[in-house]
Order: structure tokens, then C-alpha cells, then sequence
């Protein structure tokens, strides 16, 4: 009878036991899956794309639109929002550097101190001139610059941050400077290290921004 009364207290007692691991456990996926939702709510607010960790970029040297060399070293001790078009771009172009000068408005709308510099790098250098490049910039918002270079420069520079674009000939042949550029609209953001830490991929939304920027 005792053999007995201590296997039944024994399997009572393993019972118990289990169904206190079955309840952690449950509770454990609970909270978990809670976790994951407020994670995906959260990741619907946000328009940019982060890196996991911020990527160093090799030593380049460009020519901003005021004639002055643009190299790793202008990129130290602020934020830095990097586009990459051209002057004669129809479309794309001046419809992102419109959502631009609206987010620097944003921002400093909320107080936000730290603004970021706001470049944009030709990849047309063969027709954008620093001039020509100047004029552009500076008729969106009289903070942004400029920035090119050699064609070899300007290749070097988009290869290594994947910045993808083609020339197109126009049908117009009669002179070849008469051709489009069909590229991306992704806008980088460098650290004040100049380290790339986030980019954002078109459509592009100038609050959106500047809530993820701030």
C-alpha cells in the first residue's frame, strides 16, 4: 500500500510538473509572438531600410558644386543624405529633390537640430559641369551641394555603394549629348563617421523621412 500511495503521489508530483512546463512554455511563445507583432507594427512606420551595421567607405575624392574637393573627410562630424541623379533628368530627379527640401522643411518644423547635408552626385559629369551642378542644387534649397568628377571617379563611387544606372541613346542622334540616364532613386544615409547606415528606396515621402531621420 505504500509502494502504491508513493507511485500515485509520484506520478501526481511528475504531473504537475509537466503541465507547469506545458504553461511556461506557452507562455513563453505568447510573449514572443506579442513581441513579434509590436515588432511588425512598428516596422510599418518605418520607410528606411538599416543597415545592422554601418558600412565605412573607401577613400574617394569628388569636386563639389563650389569647386572644393568632396572627399571622406567632408563627410566627418554630420549627417549626410546622398542622392544620385543628374541636371538633365526629366522626372525622377528634381521629383526627389523636391521630397528632400520638403523634409529638410520637416524637420526643422520639429526642432530637429542636427539636419542632415543634403548631396547629390552626378552621374552624368560629362554634361554636368560644377556650375550647371551649382544652378541645380542650390534651386531646390540653397543648403544642398553638389558633388562630380571624372567618369572613372564617378564609376568608382556608385559601384562600391551598388548605385546602379545605364545612358540610353535618344532617337535623336544629331548630337550626343541628346541621351537620357535610366537609374535608381535611392536615397543613402551617412553616419557623422561617414559610414553608410540606412538608405530609401523610392516611392519617396519627405515626412517619412524625416520621422525616420528624427
Amino acid at each position: 500500500m505504500v509502494e502504491r500511495s508513493q507511485g500515485r503521489i509520484y506520478q501526481q508530483g511528475l504531473a504537475i510538473v509537466v503541465i507547469a512546463i506545458i504553461a511556461i512554455s506557452a507562455g513563453m511563445i505568447f510573449q514572443q509572438w506579442r513581441a513579434q507583432c509590436v515588432a511588425n507594427e512598428l516596422l510599418k512606420n518605418i520607410d528606411a531600410t538599416f543597415l545592422a551595421a554601418p558600412r565605412p567607405l573607401n577613400a574617394f575624392k569628388l569636386t563639389d558644386d563650389l569647386g572644393e574637393p568632396f572627399t571622406t573627410e567632408s563627410m566627418q562630424g554630420h549627417w549626410t543624405m546622398m542622392f544620385f541623379g543628374f541636371t538633365h533628368c526629366p522626372y525622377i530627379c528634381p521629383t526627389i529633390m523636391n521630397e528632400l527640401n520638403n523634409m529638410v522643411i520637416k524637420l526643422k518644423s520639429l526642432h530637429v537640430k542636427a539636419t542632415p547635408q543634403v548631396m547629390m552626385v552626378t552621374i552624368d559629369p560629362e554634361r554636368d559641369t560644377v556650375k550647371r551642378l551649382n544652378t541645380y542644387v542650390k534651386n531646390f534649397n540653397p543648403s544642398f551641394y553638389g558633388a562630380t568628377g571624372s567618369k572613372a571617379q564617378i564609376e568608382k563611387f556608385t559601384k562600391e555603394l551598388g548605385i546602379v544606372y545605364m545612358r540610353v541613346s535618344a532617337t535623336d542622334t544629331k548630337t550626343n549629348n541628346n541621351y537620357n540616364i535610366e537609374h535608381s532613386g535611392a536615397i543613402m544615409l551617412f553616419n557623422p563617421r561617414g559610414e553608410l547606415t540606412a538608405f530609401f528606396t523610392m516611392p519617396h515621402n519627405a515626412l517619412k523621412i524625416a520621422t525616420d531621420y528624427s
